[in-house]
């Protein structure tokens, strides 16, 4: 095996491990006012780029269409994955039945013992 097939595999297997969701909480976080959560990787760069451009219909369009959703300030979030290279973290917030695509710049981390 050559080392760039070596480096792929490795690159594969931090990926699926960044994207994968546990069942375990590793770490909690507050939520800020005006954070959006995103229900997968696309919808999460839509908000993203609609955010950057300061374009609230955009934002609009896609909590209309479900694919994004309004967090209430001051919530307790649980963190299920951390996706370092997005610099976001993927959350379970109560009240939402699915875990949602965080930008880190919406939640401050809270000390767990």
């Amino acid at each position: 095996m050559n080392a760039s097939r070596i480096i792929a595999l490795a690159c594969a297997l931090f990926s699926s491990y960044a994207f994968a969701e546990s069942s375990a909480c590793i770490g909690k976080v507050v939520v800020k006012p005006g954070a959006y959560g995103a229900i997968n990787q696309e919808a999460f760069r839509s908000l993203q780029e609609a955010q950057r451009a300061g374009n609230q219909a955009a934002i609009k369009g896609l909590v209309s269409d479900g694919s994004v959703v309004a967090l209430t300030a001051q919530t307790v979030a649980c963190i299920k994955a951390v996706q370092f290279h997005q610099y976001s973290s993927t959350l379970s917030v109560p009240g939402l039945k699915v875990a949602v695509l965080v930008s880190d710049d919406f939640v401050t981390k809270v000390e767990t013992e």
